[in-house]
C-alpha cells in the first residue's frame, strides 16, 4: 500500500460555463503555486484557449482538447498524467495538479480514472474537488444535469463574480449552493490556496470527514427533489455488515445518491472510521485516532435526489437494530 502523503494530489476544478474557473485558476497561481504545480486545462473543442490566459503563470500548462475530459479523453488524461512525472527529470517533483475541467464535465469519471489505474494509483492521489459559481449566473443546475453534477461533487465551493451584484444576491447563492451541498465548505476565492495546501497535508480521505457541520436532521425536498438525510448513530452492530449494506445501497441507488460522509464507531475494534463518497465513488474508510468522540458525534450524512429517504434510514435501522441486511428495502 502506497504512503498517500507520497503521493501527488489531483486537484479537480469544475463548475459550469462562464463561471470563473480559469480566472480562479490565475488568482491561485498568482497567489502561491507555482513551479511545483502543474495544469491540465481540459476544452471542449478543436481550438483550445484557455491554455493562453494560464500558461504564462504556470510553467507545466497541457491542454486536453476535442472532447470531455470525463468520457472521450479519458485515456488521453492517464498519458498526461505519467508524461508529467516523466518529463521533470532533475526539475523538483511536482507538488501537486490542477485539472480544470470544462464547464459540461461531470467531475466524478475523473475520480474513478484516478482510483482505477494502477500505474495512477502508484504515483498520483485523489485531491480535491473544487466548484466555482457565479454570483450573477443565476441557478445552472436547474437547467443543466451538469451542474448539479458539480455543485455536490464538490469538497470546495467557490462564490464568484461578487463584485457583478449585491450582497443580498450573493447570500442568496451561498444559501442555494449549501442546501444543494452542506458537506461543502464555503471558500472564498483569496482563501482558496491555504485550504488546498491544509488539505494536501491531510492525505487522500483524510480527517476532513471530521469537519461534518452540526447539520440538522432534515428532510425538507430542494430543487431537483434534493434531500439532505442524517443518520445518527453510535456504531453498527458489524462492521463488516454496514459495508455491505452501504455497498448494496450504493450500488443500487448509486445515481441518485449524490454525496455520503460519515464518522462511526466500529465496536469490534473500538475505532472511529471515517467514510467519504461520491456517488459511487468512494475515498477508502479512513481510521481516525481519536482520544474522545469528534463534536460532529457520529453520524451519517447522505444527499440525494428523487429517493424516498425513508428507505436509507429503515433499512439502516434494521442492520443496527434487527442485524438484517433487509434486502427488500434496497431495491
Amino acid at each position: 500500500m502506497n504512503d498517500s502523503s507520497a503521493l501527488i494530489p489531483v486537484h479537480v476544478l469544475t463548475g459550469f460555463l462562464g463561471s470563473g474557473k480559469t480566472t480562479l485558476l490565475n488568482h491561485a497561481l498568482l497567489a502561491g503555486f507555482g513551479a511545483d504545480t502543474a495544469v491540465i486545462v481540459n476544452e471542449f473543442g478543436a481550438v483550445g484557449l484557455d491554455q493562453l490566459f494560464v500558461q504564462a503563470r504556470s510553467q507545466e500548462t497541457i491542454v486536453l482538447k476535442s472532447g470531455c475530459v470525463c468520457c472521450t479523453v479519458r485515456s488521453d488524461l492517464v498519458t498526461t498524467l505519467m508524461q508529467l512525472v516523466a518529463a521533470r527529470g532533475a526539475a523538483p517533483p511536482l507538488r501537486r495538479i490542477l485539472i480544470e475541467t470544462s464547464g459540461i464535465s461531470d467531475p466524478l469519471p475523473i475520480l474513478q480514472t484516478l482510483r482505477s489505474d494502477f500505474n495512477l494509483r502508484t504515483r498520483f492521489r485523489v485531491g480535491s474537488v473544487v466548484c466555482t459559481v457565479g454570483a450573477a449566473d443565476g441557478t445552472p443546475w436547474e437547467q443543466r444535469a451538469e451542474g448539479l453534477a458539480q455543485v455536490t461533487a464538490a469538497d470546495a465551493i467557490v462564490i464568484t463574480k461578487r463584485d457583478l451584484v449585491d450582497d443580498g444576491t450573493t447570500r442568496a447563492v451561498q444559501s442555494a449552493v449549501a442546501g444543494l451541498n452542506p458537506l461543502a465548505h464555503i471558500v472564498p476565492a483569496p482563501r482558496l490556496v491555504g485550504w488546498l495546501e491544509q488539505e494536501e497535508t491531510r492525505g487522500e480521505g483524510s480527517q476532513r470527514v471530521l469537519q461534518l457541520p452540526l447539520l440538522r436532521r432534515t428532510l425538507r425536498a430542494r430543487p431537483h427533489g434534493i434531500r439532505t438525510v442524517v443518520i445518527r448513530a453510535a456504531a453498527p452492530v458489524s462492521w463488516p455488515q454496514f459495508a455491505i449494506w452501504l455497498t448494496r445501497l450504493v450500488f443500487v441507488h448509486g445515481d441518485r445518491i449524490l454525496r455520503t460522509k460519515g464518522v462511526l464507531f466500529d465496536q469490534e475494534r473500538q475505532l472511529w472510521i471515517g467514510v467519504h463518497g461520491v456517488r459511487r465513488f468512494f475515498h477508502p474508510p479512513v481510521h481516525l485516532a481519536l482520544d474522545a468522540p469528534p463534536d460532529c458525534g457520529a453520524c451519517l450524512v447522505f444527499i440525494t435526489v428523487r429517493l424516498d429517504p425513508a428507505l436509507i434510514e429503515s433499512s439502516y435501522r434494521r442492520l443496527v437494530h434487527d442485524n438484517s441486511l433487509a434486502p427488500e428495502l434496497l431495491r
